[in-house]
């Protein structure tokens, strides 16, 4: 057995105590579960199953089966909202080094070898991503799953369903749209993102050095990334509510714009504004 075979062994055998003692605890305070974990042994056999295919029974999962103590749906709920916070502030992180990454390869990488390594650095990002997009996926089922008997019906308006074409960086790191074009996804506005923006800003890491450690670096870019993305839009705001000012009619100017041209031009600087 190699050293990291007799490792995962180790932490299996960790995680599978401390999932027994779990159950213990289960059974203490929801005693319906015995006659559940008792019936899937017997159906399996009295095999033991694999830590990671163990059912942990959690209440999002069983509280239309078995009576839970609300006081457990609560609990869960201030888990699994904050453990969705938590795991879009980790997409926007892995976003925001995939469009720098983009942009080194783009700028430095030349030759077969530099171009085979800067994609294959971005396949696993790629890989990052995804699996981050799938766990915040899971997390919105289970908070779905406890919302009714909480009645909490307004967390939906903040933590939205997660699309495939949600999953975009900023747009000021997009130079392939054009500036009229440009759409904030909604996972950057969610309430609490770049809350340390100015803690950085304060410490001098506008343009930090390169670290080893390229998660240290997102985290320090990430809020200003985010305050360079609102001047962008609030300079297009400006522009557009310019180009508003210039279509009214002017005897000693050009022609004035048709009437539809006014109302475009009012309505993509109230968007723009509202960014």
């Amino acid at each position: 057995m190699s050293l990291q075979q007799a490792k995962i062994l180790e932490r299996s055998n960790a995680l599978r105590r401390r999932i027994d003692a779990w159950i213990e605890i289960q059974h203490l305070y929801m005693p319906q579960l015995a006659s559940i974990h008792a019936a899937a042994d017997q159906e399996g056999g009295g095999k033991p199953l694999a830590v990671h295919d163990i059912e942990l029974n959690l209440p999002s999962r069983i509280h239309s089966v078995v009576h839970c103590d609300i006081l457990f749906l609560q609990y869960e709920w201030e888990l699994r909202y904050a453990q969705a916070h938590s795991t879009l502030n980790d997409l926007r992180s892995l976003l925001l080094m995939e469009s720098m990454m983009f942009k080194s390869k783009t700028r430095d990488s030349r030759g077969q070898r530099q171009q085979t390594r800067s994609i294959n650095l971005l396949k696993r990002v790629r890989t990052r991503i995804e699996a981050t997009a799938t766990k915040y996926r899971q997390i919105r089922i289970s908070l779905q799953s406890l919302a009714g008997p909480l009645h909490h019906f307004k967390w939906s308006d903040v933590l939205r369903v997660l699309e495939d074409d949600d999953m975009a960086t900023l747009t000021s790191l997009d130079n392939d749209t054009g500036e009229g074009q440009k759409k904030l996804r909604w996972i950057w506005t969610v309430e609490g993102t770049g809350a340390n923006a100015d803690q950085s800003t304060q410490l001098g890491l506008l343009f930090p050095k390169p670290s080893a450690n390229i998660d240290v670096n997102i985290d320090i870019i990430s809020p200003l990334a985010l305050r360079v993305e609102w001047c962008k839009a609030c300079a297009r705001a400006h522009r557009w509510q310019e180009e508003c000012k210039g279509t009214f009619p002017s005897p000693s100017l050009s022609p004035p714009q048709p009437p539809f041209t006014t109302r475009n031009f009012r309505r993509t600087s109230v968007h723009h504004s509202l960014l």
